[in-house]
């Protein structure tokens, strides 16, 4: 694998998130795209419903599926809770104290 600044991607931005991906095979085929903008960027917002799959997908195998679920649902209600302090304890593990 082999990566280097594009000068063409580098000349629009930050106006452009540009990226250029280029695969040479072994049989000397070349594949190449270009992309300009990524889900998640502000020009491509994810929903909240795409939010709460990535960090279900990126929380789960470090603080438990379960947990992640709580975390998602939490913030999903955040205008109503009066404190955080259950999301920090959600998201180390320990128990808020009283």
């Amino acid at each position: 694998m082999h990566t280097q600044i594009d000068p063409e991607s580098d000349k629009v931005y930050p106006q452009k998130r540009r990226v250029t991906v280029e695969i040479l095979t072994k049989d000397g085929k070349a594949y190449s795209q270009r992309r300009d903008g990524f889900k998640g960027e502000p020009e491509w917002p994810l929903g909240r419903k795409a939010i709460a799959a990535k960090f279900m997908s990126l929380a789960s195998g470090t603080i438990g599926e379960e947990r992640a679920q709580k975390v998602v649902d939490f913030i999903s209600r955040l205008e109503e809770k009066q404190s955080i302090q259950e999301l920090g304890s959600l998201l180390s593990g320990k128990k808020p104290s009283r």
